[in-house]
């Protein structure tokens, strides 16, 4: 597994959001709205990396027994969020935790969802998030 989690940061098209919203049911305008919320407006670091963030508390319940005696001693899990900061960068720690239990690593990190496309090669999961977000909007 390669964990330098570079890749080609290609970022969205300007025609990728009017085709989101059209599919989605919502205006141009929502969407930019949702995007720079989410991810401030990128979808990358400035390392080109797409942004993440590993949530202990996530890691904490994806994780039982030894594994998580582990994890809690090296300050990678915790039972409630918000017990500690969020560290400016988050790779280090999925890199460790992942040394712990793949599986729970990964499923405990947060991805930007302006990656989507690049991810499941195409717009389903940000139209999906977008859907809900404008759903819950009253839209």
């Amino acid at each position: 597994m390669d964990l330098t989690f570079h890749g080609a940061a290609k970022r969205l098209d300007d025609i990728d959001l009017p085709k989101i919203g059209a599919r989605i049911g919502v205006g141009e305008d929502e969407i930019h709205a949702f995007m720079d919320v989410e991810a401030a407006g990128s979808g990358f670091d400035n390392q080109g990396r797409p942004k993440m963030l590993f949530e202990p508390h996530v890691f904490w319940r994806n994780l039982s027994g030894a594994k998580r005696v582990a994890a809690s001693q090296k300050g990678l899990a915790y039972p409630k969020w918000g017990e500690k900061p969020y560290p400016k960068d988050s790779y280090s720690r999925l890199i460790e935790a992942i040394g712990i239990d793949r599986t729970a690593a990964i499923n405990s990190r947060a991805i930007s969802i302006l990656v989507a496309k690049t991810i499941s090669s195409g717009t389903c999961a940000l139209a999906r998030r977008a859907a809900s977000v404008a759903q819950a909007c009253g839209r």
